[in-house]
């Protein structure tokens, strides 16, 4: 049995890596700037506030649906567990597609596509710089998750 800090080291590695990997899809979804902007609002305050990964934010001590008996109320909860994040999940790629401070991970991501490549991770991570007041440390920081938890796409 896994440890419990090993299974919120295992829950977040997860997370990451399908943000990172869902970063590299398009939703279809491509809003002009009117649609994606306030006129009393100046745009760089518009920027959703980042998701905390590097203070573990947000994980959970233990699911609750870890404490029912196997069966079909476990998978009841397991989804109804599922559900906020997968949201989230979706929320955040049509975030990544449509507000414009994204454009410079949009263009990477396209000028990959042009190549016949896939979206790197760590290549995309160069456009999040205004995702975070941190800018270059944010990607550093991503960039580093992405290493450590062995999360770039195999060659």
């Amino acid at each position: 049995m896994l440890s419990h800090k090993r299974r919120q080291y295992l829950s977040a590695a997860f997370m990451v890596g399908v943000v990172i990997a869902l970063s590299a899809c398009d939703n279809g979804v491509e809003e002009s700037e009117e649609a994606t902007t306030e006129a009393t609002t100046p745009e760089s305050e518009q920027v959703a506030i980042p998701p905390r990964i590097d203070e573990g934010a947000g994980a959970q001590s233990m699911p609750a649906f870890l404490d029912i008996p196997a069966g079909p109320e476990r998978k009841e909860a397991f989804f109804d567990y599922l559900a906020p994040i997968v949201e989230a999940v979706n929320d955040y790629i049509h975030h990544l597609n449509s507000h414009p401070v994204y454009e410079p991970l949009r263009e990477r991501r396209a000028q990959a596509r042009n190549k016949g490549q896939a979206p790197e991770g760590s290549d995309l991570a160069a456009g999040l710089e205004k995702y975070s007041a941190k800018g270059e440390g944010y990607i550093r920081l991503i960039r580093s998750v992405i290493k450590a938890n062995n999360l770039a796409a195999p060659h």
